[in-house]
């Protein structure tokens, strides 16, 4: 993958592998917004399905619908290839430019592009297995497949300012669960990170 360039808060990578998803109408309903700025929001989807848009980016329009609801600033969905590289220069180049919290889409099971919990770990400085655990069990709550995801929730620095990292489910109901663990605490755990 090739080369990059600043718009907004995102670094969009120009690939054959990755594609950004054009904006599209809000949902009704939200999560309680931040109370002291505006966070900024990514969402990475990796799939293969759906940047060959053999399948709608269904998961990744509601996580943007979702996070923007909630106060967040959030551009549109990058979309990624299934394969450890795509996936780790995609995320490497929007942790670059800093945005608070990056929520990545599939890839946490185990058919063969299931990379993205290993990639992430690269990029973390300490992760919140209770956090990942709350999101099974919420996810339980509607089938036990839930079971199956091996995502991830950390943070790329400790004690200074940086970048909470999440692995959801590439269904729109594990969006739905991923957001409704994080959302709750995010604002708390980027506070105590500019501490």
């Amino acid at each position: 993958m090739s080369n990059t360039f600043l718009t907004g808060h995102s670094h969009m990578i120009r690939s054959a592998v990755t594609r950004k998803e054009p904006a599209t109408k809000l949902e009704k309903g939200a999560m309680s917004a931040p109370t002291r700025k505006q966070y900024c929001a990514v969402v990475i989807v990796v799939s293969d399905r759906v940047l060959s848009k053999e399948r709608p980016n269904d998961s990744g329009t509601l996580a943007r619908e979702l996070l923007t609801k909630a106060g967040y600033l959030c551009p549109a969905p990058l979309i990624v290839a299934e394969r450890a590289n795509d996936f780790r220069t995609v995320l490497s180049a929007q942790l670059a430019s800093k945005p608070d919290f990056i929520m990545s889409i599939g890839g946490t099971g185990v058919t063969a592009g299931a990379c993205v919990p290993e990639v992430t770990k690269e990029f973390l400085a300490a992760d919140f297995p209770g956090l990942a655990t709350q999101i099974i069990m919420q996810g339980a709550k509607s089938t036990p497949l839930a079971g199956l995801s091996r995502g991830l929730v950390g943070v790329t620095t400790i004690g200074k300012p940086g970048t909470v990292v999440a692995n959801s489910p590439s269904s729109k109901g594990g969006v739905k669960d991923t957001l409704e663990v994080v959302l709750k605490v995010l604002p708390s755990i980027l506070k105590q990170l500019a501490e």
